[in-house]
C-alpha cells in the first residue's frame, strides 16, 4: 500500500483549492455601472454623437459601447467588476482617457473626458502608429495563461514530491 506523506496531502490540498478559487466564478458578482459627460478640451462645451467604449484592460475587449447624449452624456449598465480603459470615438478617430476606471460589484462611478483641442483637429494630432511607447504584452496579462503556469508548476512540484516520497518509503516516520 503506497501512502502519502504529510507534505504530499498538503500539497494537494493547497492545488484543490487554488484551482477552486481560479476556475469557480463567485455566485455573488454584483455589476457595476458607470455613467459620464464627454467634453470638449476646454470642459465647458459637451460633446455629443460620440461613441465611448468600455474596455477591460486585462482581457483587451470592448465591453460595451454607447453614443454621448446632446448634454455629452454616456451610461454603461450591468459591467462586471473590472478595471476599465474609456475610449471616445469621434470623427474618424479614437482617443483613450488618461487613466484606466476601476470598478467593483456593485459600484457606480461617474467620470468626466474632455478631448484636448489636438483630439478635436486630427492634422494636430501625433500619429499613434510612431510612438515608441507601445505597449508589449507579457504572460501574465491573460489570466487563463497565468493560471495554467502556476497550475503546470504545481504539478510538477507535486509530481517531484511524489517522487521523493516514494524513494523514502523505507525510512520510518511517525506521520505514515
Amino acid at each position: 500500500m503506497n501512502q502519502r506523506g504529510p507534505l504530499f496531502r498538503l500539497l494537494a490540498t493547497t492545488l484543490i483549492v487554488a484551482v477552486s478559487f481560479v476556475f469557480v466564478p463567485s455566485a455573488h458578482a454584483q455589476s457595476a455601472s458607470l455613467t459620464g459627460t464627454v467634453y470638449h478640451g476646454d470642459a465647458t462645451a459637451p460633446l455629443s454623437g460620440a461613441t465611448v467604449h468600455a474596455g477591460d484592460v486585462r482581457t483587451g475587449e470592448i465591453v460595451s459601447t454607447a453614443q454621448t447624449a446632446a448634454d455629452g452624456s454616456f451610461s454603461f449598465g450591468d459591467l462586471p467588476a473590472a478595471v476599465y480603459e474609456i475610449a471616445v470615438e469621434n470623427d474618424g478617430g479614437l482617443y483613450v482617457a488618461g487613466a484606466p476606471v476601476p470598478l467593483n460589484g456593485g459600484e457606480q462611478r461617474v467620470v468626466q473626458v474632455a478631448l484636448n483641442s489636438n483630439a478635436l483637429n486630427p492634422q494636430a494630432a501625433p500619429d499613434p502608429a510612431s510612438s515608441q511607447t507601445a505597449r508589449k504584452g507579457g504572460i501574465w496579462d491573460n489570466p487563463l495563461t497565468a493560471a495554467l503556469l502556476i497550475i503546470g508548476g504545481a504539478v510538477v512540484v507535486g509530481a517531484l514530491v511524489s517522487a521523493a516520497d516514494n524513494d523514502s518509503e523505507g525510512v520510518a516516520s511517525p506521520f505514515n
